[in-house]
């Protein structure tokens, strides 16, 4: 039976996405755009043991973000946005593809 894991989402975190734009001298920085806000989530640093399953590099992997809502569409180039911090995307899984809920790994952008 799926696991429902709202009652641990306390925090709330923005989804965004990046379209460059271009600046008239051949470069495009980066537009980040809102594409989900105040999504229900939970934000937790990653543990020593959780870093060394991915090979011991502490600056791949910083944190797990867990999201109440599978329906979502949250993509390895996204960035997320909680409070002042913001992180990158590594990865995420609809665990068991029982679409109840989406575990993202992140690396914090510093």
């Amino acid at each position: 039976m799926p696991i429902n894991i709202t009652h641990l989402c306390i925090h709330t975190i923005t989804v965004q996405e990046n379209n460059p734009v271009h600046d008239g001298a051949g470069g495009h920085p980066d537009n980040w755009e809102d594409v989900h806000i105040d999504i229900r989530a939970r934000v937790r640093p990653v543990s020593a043991a959780e870093r060394s399953q991915w090979g011991g590099l502490p600056a791949i992997l910083s944190h797990i973000v867990y999201v109440a809502d599978a329906s979502l569409s949250i993509r390895e180039n996204n960035r997320i946005l909680f409070g002042s911090r913001a992180f990158d995307v590594l990865g995420v899984r609809n665990v068991d593809e029982w679409d109840k809920y989406l575990i993202v790994n992140v690396r914090e952008i510093r």
